[in-house]
């Protein structure tokens, strides 16, 4: 059918078209290009500080922890300073609360959602995950192309699939192969 469809029209009905299924007529509706095949994402830079809750530190606590770091920020306290001194995400304390460029979709959904919302340079209020409670600050957004990771990752899942599939059947085949049928026939 490609090379049929290739000569038409949006509107345009083809030619009597043989194949081993059978004749078939084919109308052209509508042609929409395809995209480039382009994956543009929107990264942050994100700094955040994690305050986890406790026996010794409840959530009305951790909360008012975090509203207290965000008021002396706002007042011109250091945010990397006051990060390495109290957050409790041993990924990013050491380096003031940076997370550097993240993608969003690769956070939690309630961390994503308040980078979201925040303009540049904001901080947002107090906030909670599954890992404590957070305040987070949005340094910079920028868009990335990720074609060639996309295309890889495609790529790695197709040969995945197939490799899976493959070993699947050889296993099946000496489930069989290894099987022990005996037949009783009635005459």
């Amino acid at each position: 059918f490609a090379d049929a469809v290739r000569q038409m029209k949006p509107g345009d009905i083809s030619e009597p078209i043989s194949r081993s299924s059978g004749f078939h007529i084919v109308k052209l509706d509508d042609v929409k290009i395809a995209a480039a095949g382009k994956h543009e994402i929107t990264q942050v830079h994100a700094r955040h500080i994690l305050i986890r809750t406790s026996a010794i530190m409840s959530d009305a606590q951790a909360e008012a922890k975090l509203a207290e770091l965000r008021k002396q920020i706002l007042a011109g306290a250091d945010f990397a300073t006051l990060a390495k001194q109290y957050s409790a995400d041993p990924g990013s304390a050491n380096n003031g609360g940076d997370l550097g460029w993240v993608d969003p979709d690769s956070m939690v959904p309630a961390f994503a959602a308040q980078m979201e919302k925040l303009q540049v340079g904001q901080i947002s209020e107090p906030f909670k995950t599954q890992f404590g409670w957070h305040i987070v600050q949005v340094l910079g957004r920028r868009s990335v192309d990720q074609t060639a990771e996309y295309a890889q990752n495609k790529a790695y899942d197709a040969i995945f699939a197939r490799k899976s599939e493959e070993i699947v059947q050889q296993w099946l085949s000496q489930l069989k192969d290894s099987a022990f049928i005996e037949y009783h026939l009635e005459s």
